[in-house]
């Protein structure tokens, strides 16, 4: 369950709907590798609550504020949460950080995504159906 993803949807969406679908599907990408699927746990849901973004357009997501990063939190087995962090403040006194439950979010910028996605979901051909070359 993602927590305010329609309020994110109706805001961000209204200005860059691919974009904003894009932004949940990186959220929903980094969710499942924190939460990987198991028979065992059918049935279990997980709460990921955005509220740090409900309120964003997608360029804000795409593009932080020099310094910092959005950042998806692992805060229990059944919860997780996005924050925008100062960069190093989620490192350990190495610099690094503990992947298990805490990943940079992606959101990437754009370029080059709408032609490679738009023939993604362009209509597969019926079956039997040959192509002809134009």
């Amino acid at each position: 369950l993602v927590y305010y993803g329609p309020a994110f949807l109706q805001k961000a969406g209204l200005l860059d709907p691919f974009g904003a679908m894009q932004v949940l599907a990186e959220l929903l990408r980094v969710a499942r590798t924190m939460w990987p699927l198991k028979t065992s746990l059918s049935g279990v849901t997980v709460t990921v609550r955005i509220d740090a973004l409900k309120a964003e357009t997608v360029q804000a997501c795409r593009h932080p504020p020099l310094g910092e990063a959005w950042m998806f939190e692992k805060v229990s087995d059944r919860s997780g949460s996005v924050s925008r962090t100062p960069w190093p403040s989620k490192m350990s006194a190495e610099g690094v950080m503990d992947r298990s439950t805490r990943r940079v979010l992606n959101f990437g910028s754009g370029v080059g995504i709408h032609a490679s996605a738009s023939s993604a979901f362009a209509p597969a051909s019926a079956p039997g159906a040959s192509r002809s070359s134009g």
